[in-house]
């Protein structure tokens, strides 16, 4: 199906001349016979890739194939009855003089590196309605499609206010935003048009720096005033000024003007370069389950974790009692302990005298009845053998009045250490009570 569109492109192409387009003041009405050839573009560009398959690398095809869909429908019709492979590049080159396109389809033969065609979304450089008017016959104006300069923007030849110099399309270039190296862009895919015309005319585009002599091949033609028209056409990097990339748009036509409008579209870039990043594919199926691994070595014992105790566990039965075993040994003496203290007299155990006395180890109470002759002296006994007793000893009355004292000798000193006991009815201290702590006689309490 494809051949045959081609050929009957080719045959309505061939019924009726379709005349050459150059850049001279001469305008040429779009020949109708070509309209077939732009109605069966894709099957002709389709053919024209299948007879010369066999000799184009995919990057290669690739660009053919991108190069073609750019072609006005003659250059497409040539390209397609070119009878060699030789052939078809000499209708490239025809193209584009400055940098022909023939030279990146035909790279690898050449020695020179394959190029990739990559399209970017359509952005807006130029647009002379807004910024400069239109060019007037015979007249070109030089245009930016990239810029490093500081400051620069699209808007100042009339472009997109928003985009920014390194953003239409120049992300392919070095991030330094200086130096176009190996791996930037060979050419600039462009959309030129053309509005506001006031005669027949073209416009003549080229890029790479001045030129000795304009180019003789138009990018753009049309045949009367008021026509809107436009055409996609390639330029090449390498006319660098200072920070920028310029480009030349001239308008030739005998009288009148137009303005113009360029649309940057997409790049060629060399196969070895890192282009933009194309969309990831859909995920492939997952393939087949491979066998089993064989076990690892076992890894080291993990730490210990911290756990909760838990509650305590009931009480056993209590275990039948074991036999009684063997009596032990009998410990030794342990050593005797302090005489105690001695215990008071019985009471009831008492004495009555009338001369000096010394108190004996069974008296409990001692009166001493002193009818004359003096004072009569009661001695107490040692108080380191009589430790904890308790001895009282009262004066009493003899009956005769007279006023004869006893006295009780060996107290401790703080207490005399003597005591002189008077007659009752004197009101002196008429009786006494002492106790021993072992090493002296203390008084614990007297009385009238």
């Amino acid at each position: 199906m494809k051949q045959k569109l081609i050929v009957r492109a080719v045959c309505l192409a061939l019924a009726l001349p379709a005349g050459m387009v150059i850049a001279s003041p001469v305008t040429k009405a779009k020949p109708d016979t070509l309209l077939a050839v732009d109605m069966n573009r894709s099957a002709i560009i389709d053919g024209v890739i299948a007879n010369w398959k066999s000799q184009l690398t995919s990057v290669q095809e690739k660009v053919l194939r991108d190069t073609l869909s750019t072609l006005r429908a003659d250059r497409l019709m040539a390209a397609s009855l070119a009878p060699s492979f030789d052939g078809l590049v000499a209708v490239l080159k025809s193209v584009e003089k400055s940098s022909p396109v023939s030279e990146k389809v035909n790279a690898k033969a050449a020695g020179g590196p394959d190029l990739v065609y990559v399209p970017v979304t359509p952005c807006r450089i130029v647009d002379t309605r807004n910024v400069g008017g239109p060019i007037s016959s015979g007249n070109q104006v030089n245009f930016f499609y990239y810029s490093d300069s500081a400051g620069f923007s699209w808007s100042s030849q009339g472009g997109d206010p928003g985009a920014s110099p390194t953003a239409c399309p120049a992300t392919v270039l070095d991030a330094a935003g200086g130096t176009l190296g190996a791996a930037s862009p060979s050419a600039a895919v462009i959309n030129v048009a053309a509005v506001n015309t006031t005669s027949g005319g073209n416009f003549v585009v080229w890029g790479g720096g001045p030129l000795a002599s304009i180019p003789n091949t138009s990018a753009l033609n049309w045949d009367h005033a008021g026509e809107i028209i436009s055409n996609t056409t390639v330029v090449p990097w390498g006319g660098r000024t200072g920070g920028n990339e310029d480009f030349t748009v001239r308008y030739n036509g005998p009288t009148g003007q137009a303005d113009t409008i360029v649309d940057v579209v997409g790049y060629f870039v060399p196969a070895t370069s890192s282009g933009a990043t194309g969309a990831t594919g859909a995920t492939g199926a997952t393939g087949p389950t491979g066998p089993t691994g064989a076990t690892g070595a076992t890894g080291a014992t993990g730490a210990t974790g911290v756990g909760v105790a838990g509650p305590t566990g009931a009480t056993g039965a209590t275990g039948p009692a074991g036999p009684t075993g063997a009596t032990g040994a009998t410990g030794a003496t342990g050593a005797t302990g302090a005489t105690g203290l001695n215990g008071s007299a019985g009471v009831g155990a008492f004495t009555t005298i009338t001369a000096n006395y010394t108190v004996s180890a069974s008296d409990y109470m001692v009166f001493c009845n002193n009818g004359g002759g003096g004072t009569k002296v009661i001695t107490l006994p040692d108080p380191t053998t009589s430790g904890g007793r308790l001895i009282a000893i009262k004066r009493v009355n003899n009956g005769s009045g007279a006023p004869f004292n006893c006295q009780v000798n060996g107290l401790n000193a703080q207490e005399g250490p003597n005591l002189t006991l008077a007659q009752p009815s004197s009101g002196a201290v008429s009786g006494v009570i002492v106790m021993s702590d072992g090493a002296n006689w203390w008084v614990v309490n007297n009385a009238n």
